[in-house]
């Protein structure tokens, strides 16, 4: 080819901002991240075990890519810690004191956040588990961050595009590519009957597993997490489906206001199903 025919125009667009975007971290399971060491009032150490040494290692490299890319808000889309647990009496906690939990989610956040601007959704509202407050509220308002309640429309200015954010509900136990799309398909009615205004991309967690569809002018955006499969009767039935993702995402807005998602995917620990020598 001559070097005359070559195209000689490169299309450099600025970044304008970074948003790290996490879900269901479960701070106080003992299959979920949580603090390298913590003390309890009473002067006892919660000491995390190998599993969550491995989430907590992984945890700081998002971090550090968090760093990397120029991230300047962390947004927290619900299930920040786990609760009590009380359907099954506080089996597979860490502790059952949200106070403790309040703590530790606020330890585990905190170098995430150190400089930046932090948004938080809530979470199911069985991990609240109790009524009338809200801890994950608490770890954020010690975090000074800005609570958002259980759903969200926003911009992330100076973009122009419009964001659903909420923690999300079951509906699809096999394929979640169909909720996710569904719900695009939704917007897509309750915008042309003049209910709910345009959205550029929904964004949703409490799956445990990443997903991202791009659907000409839609993004539907599924939250891995920051917590090992936790054997209960509900993720037993289906063991291989229920194995989570480990990671966070980040979404960036460029100078033509364009939404570019790259997602970070991590080891996913065998905390409760370590092979054994029988």
């Amino acid at each position: 080819m001559s070097p005359k025919l070559k195209a000689t125009h490169h299309v450099r667009a600025k970044i304008e901002r970074s948003i790290a975007m996490i879900s269901d971290l479960h701070v106080g399971s003992r299959y979920a991240i949580c603090p390298d060491k913590f003390e309890t009032a009473e002067g006892q150490w919660l000491i995390p075990s190998h599993g969550q040494v491995q989430l907590n290692e992984s945890f700081r490299q998002f971090g550090e890519k968090c760093n990397e890319l120029g991230v300047d808000t962390v947004l927290i889309n619900g299930d920040l810690l786990h609760g009590q647990n009380v359907a099954e009496n506080g089996i597979g906690l860490s502790s059952s004191n949200l106070d403790e939990q309040i703590a530790m989610g606020v330890e585990v956040l905190r170098p995430l956040v150190k400089g930046r601007k932090l948004l938080g959704i809530s979470g199911s509202g069985y991990h609240k588990s109790a009524r009338g407050i809200n801890p994950e509220k608490s770890v954020i308002d010690v975090l000074g961050g800005t609570w958002l309640g259980p759903v969200c429309n926003g911009r992330f200015t100076p973009s122009k595009r419009l964001f659903n954010i909420h923690h999300g509900q079951s509906g699809a136990f096999i394929y979640r590519e169909m909720m996710v799309g569904r719900e695009l398909l939704f917007s897509k009615w309750a915008e042309g009957s003049g209910k709910l205004p345009r959205f550029d991309a929904i964004v949703r967690g409490h799956w445990h597993n990443f997903l991202h569809i791009h659907e000409n002018d839609i993004h539907g955006l599924q939250l891995p997490c920051w917590m090992a499969f936790e054997p209960s009767k509900i993720t037993l039935k289906l063991m291989p489906k229920m194995i989570p993702d480990i990671g966070g995402v980040i979404v960036r807005f460029d100078s033509e206001d364009r939404i570019v998602i790259w997602h970070y995917l991590y080891p996913v620990p065998d905390i409760a199903y370590e092979t054994k020598e029988l």
